[in-house]
């Protein structure tokens, strides 16, 4: 699979180089990759499905999940936690999920998955994550399989899902990097939630890519981002422009 070949290429190659840095610790890549290899083995116990739930907050759990999903050749399904209660248990059913790779804390916020699906809690697996996990061949699948079946927000009727295929998330990363002409020696900052298509691409897949660092940020904070970019001296921040007026009234305060 394209989207997670090169990705896959930098993990193993720099395996003790800090990948990302989020709220609540610091990933070397050897961590991102064995942990991938151990939650693609409790996926694959839990389901037969090909749809993969992934609810998570804005950190480096979410490419792990990515990855354990896309190891398997699944295709996943990121839930936008912000969605009205209705709105997220429609998603669900309708891309027929029956687990989902979450947190507790997410679920204390959402509630319990709707009847059927499999809460599969990353902050409980902590016994499933020690020794060496199952070494397994990531899936082949061609250039038009479904890796990501994203839901819109539903301003318009019911959130609909988009299938962005191999291709259409290699080529959206491709185009941003030839435009921005991003590099290994770049590192990102970023808050955008990863359920969404910028969050997606250009702040989780782009930097695994590429093979730069970047840091994460569940909460967007003004304060806390400044106090991020003078402790890690980012060459990029993700954001939209909202994000950058907050940011100058915070300096200048």
């Amino acid at each position: 699979m394209r989207t997670l070949t090169p990705v896959l290429k930098n993990l193993i190659f720099g395996p003790t180089k800090v990948c990302i840095v989020d709220d609540q610790r610091q990933w070397k890549a050897y961590e991102l990759l064995m942990g991938g290899f151990h939650l693609a083995k409790a996926i694959k116990n839990a389901t037969d499905k090909q749809q993969v739930g992934i609810m998570l907050p804005t950190s480096g759990l979410f490419p792990l999940a990515l990855i354990a999903t896309w190891m398997l050749g699944k295709t996943a399904v990121p839930l936008n936690y912000l969605l009205k209660r209705d709105d997220l248990e429609y998603v669900v059913n309708d891309a027929g999920v029956d687990v989902v790779v979450t947190v507790t804390p997410m679920l204390e916020m959402f509630g319990e998955m709707p009847k059927g699906v499999k809460e599969m809690k990353l902050d409980e697996m902590k016994s499933q994550f020690k020794g060496l996990p199952p070494v397994r061949w990531p899936v082949s699948k061609p250039d038009d399989h479904t890796a990501v079946l994203l839901y819109t927000s539903g301003t318009s009727g019911k959130p609909k899902g988009v299938m962005l295929t191999v291709n259409n998330l290699a080529s959206n990363v491709r185009q941003c990097v030839r435009f921005a002409r991003f590099t290994k020696r770049d590192k990102v900052l970023g808050v955008l939630p990863q359920f969404h298509s910028f969050g997606l691409t250009v702040l989780t897949m782009l930097p695994l890519t590429v093979g730069c660092p970047v840091i994460y940020t569940a909460r967007f904070n003004p304060k806390k981002i400044l106090e991020l970019m003078r402790t890690h001296r980012p060459t990029a921040f993700v954001g939209i422009p909202s994000m950058y007026n907050a940011l100058l009234n915070a300096k200048s305060a």
